[in-house]
């Protein structure tokens, strides 16, 4: 937002409500236990119910150094708090009256998981390579379930990257979990996984890591925030640690949400029919979406010492505070967790049991916000900004008619099969979004990005006329014409397909429909040889109802 009242606007969402409360697992540095007199953690992130597991049983270090999960270089704390930073104390504001320290879904549980050692650099890097160690395994399971195999955390971030832009085994590893993240449980346990995209945006197009090249996986790019130093109070561009090779990334002015930060990952490269260029339905499509990420303001560790992370501009900010600045993927990635673990709680809210990561993921890309005209006419989907940028006002306005379906096993479709239906169009003055998302069972690894292993197909047709919508044809890739938009065939005419993403979206503009009309949703297994595909449908503008 960029007016104060986040919490107030919250809770006129329903948002902050103690009805199906959500819990997020952070893996990462760890959690704040540094001694204070105000307790272990952050006054900020205290709230005695707020860490749901024991700080000895969340330590999964790769170079164990340090103890329990206590979190000395910032990063882990840096993240917690933008997820569920909760209200700090009185006084805790910057000079425009926004409170530093307050996370997107302020009245989250989490899980903290240490996965990197609190002693070494840093970046949460170190000590990864492809090959996914058995701890990273064990962490996972150990967030999502507890001892007895109940529910613990649906959600995860991961704020961290190797330093691959392959399919990798880490990335496979992601897509199994993602699908079942404790497989020694009965059952399956579905985990929804946030994934910062990467720093190396500046290096040019395919350079999202690890494991956010993952398929069902949501990989999060970085927007610039709204901090001008030109602000009364504001902290100046100048950076004054000398240890810090790229200062360009924290000093950079923040002026502009709808501008791409040059150190974001960018997916591969795709555009306009007749530039030469693969089109988007022929590649990957990364990152999934993008948040604000550059000078974004946190938490530091509560600690008497200064903290081990030296890899800031400024350790404090202001001065003498338990708050700082900071910019890349890292903290992109939470402000997508905040919002996903906001929509879950919608979701629960509206009555939907269980809602599958591949709805979530389905919402967060239907209403993301387009950044097309701020990117030089690359409208979404996009190499830089993937689907756009996350709007949790888009997706929670009361006043949209949304039809939507969750995972269901007695809907899921084998090679051949299609199911369907019938709704109608809520308004002729809003644009009409429908996206297709399945988790796809994990790939073999290959040099490249491999295709999906089942493909599912979306198509829209008109009731009653003579025009259809096929998923991921746009414009750019069929005519020519970057405008964000779905091709309109008529409804003899053959569609390009897709076997690289298990996305598909439909994005229809505004005055296509002349009010009460009728559109026909399908989804078909085109060729689904691990099936049957439980799939996920997300239609804005659309009545829930025929």
């Amino acid at each position: 937002m960029s007016t104060t009242g986040y919490l107030n606007w919250l809770a006129n969402r329903g948002l902050r409500t103690s009805t199906n409360p959500q819990t997020v697992a952070i893996f990462d540095t760890g959690y704040d236990d540094g001694s204070a007199p105000a307790g272990d953690h952050h006054p900020d992130l205290e709230n005695p119910e707020r860490l749901l597991a024991l700080e000895s049983q969340g330590n999964f270090v790769f170079s164990p150094s340090t103890p329990e999960i206590e979190d000395r270089r910032g990063h882990g704390t840096f993240v917690a708090g933008i997820i569920t930073g909760g209200p700090p104390a009185a006084g805790a504001t910057d000079t425009q009256g926004f409170r530093l320290g307050t996370g997107i879904a302020p009245d989250v549980k989490l899980v903290a998981v240490q996965l990197f050692d609190s002693n070494s650099t840093c970046s949460p890097r170190s000590g990864l390579g492809d090959e996914p160690p058995n701890n990273l395994g064990n962490a996972i399971t150990f967030s999502r379930v507890t001892s007895t195999g109940a529910d613990k955390a649906l959600s995860a971030n991961h704020s961290w990257n190797t330093v691959e832009t392959t399919y990798t085994n880490i990335a496979k590893l992601f897509d199994d979990r993602v699908l079942d993240a404790a497989p020694g449980t009965a059952g399956t346990q579905a985990m929804l996984m946030v994934v910062a995209a990467g720093n190396n945006g500046k290096l040019g197009v395919n350079t999202v890591l690890a494991p956010a090249t993952a398929k069902n996986v949501i990989s999060a790019g970085a927007t610039q925030n709204y901090r001008p130093s030109t602000q009364a109070g504001a902290p100046t561009n100048s950076c004054t640690n000398p240890t810090i090779s790229f200062p360009e990334e924290f000093t950079r002015e923040a002026n502009n949400i709808a501008e791409v930060s040059a150190f974001s990952s960018q997916g591969p490269a795709f555009g306009r029919l007749g530039l030469g260029l693969p089109l988007a339905h022929t590649v990957f499509i990364a990152p999934t979406v993008v948040a604000p990420g550059g000078r974004v303001f946190s938490a530091t560790p509560f600690q008497s010492t200064a903290y081990a992370c030296s890899n800031l501009c400024r350790v404090e900010w202001p001065a003498s505070s338990y708050y700082t600045f900071s910019s890349g993927t890292s903290f992109s990635a939470p402000v997508a967790t905040g919002v996903a673990a906001l929509l879950r709680k919608w979701f629960l809210d509206q009555g939907v049991s269980n809602p599958a990561p591949s709805l979530i993921k389905a919402d967060l890309i239907s209403t993301a916000t387009d950044l097309g005209s701020a990117l030089g006419g690359d409208y979404r989907p996009s190499h830089r900004q993937g689907w756009g940028r996350v709007n949790l006002d888009r997706a929670t306005d009361p006043t949209v008619a949304r039809f939507y379906v969750n995972e269901n096993a007695g809907l899921a479709v084998s090679t051949g099969i299609e199911r369907s239906w019938t709704r109608t169009i809520d308004s002729d003055g809003r644009d009409t979004l429908i996206v297709l998302a399945w988790s796809d069972p994990s790939s073999p690894i290959t040099a490249g990005h491999p295709p999906v292993v089942n493909d599912l197909r979306l198509r829209v047709d008109l009731v009653g006329g003579n025009l259809s919508w096929y998923g991921n044809n746009f414009g750019e890739n069929i005519d020519g014409n970057d405008n964000g938009y779905s091709h309109p065939y008529v409804t003899a005419a053959s569609a390009a397909s897709d076997t690289m993403n298990n996305v598909e979206a439909i994005f229809i503009p505004a005055g296509t429909f002349s009010p009460g009309r009728q559109i026909q949703i399908r989804v078909t297994g085109a060729n689904v040889p691990q099936g049957p595909q439980k799939f996920s449908v997300y239609a804005y503008n659309v009545r829930l109802s025929s």
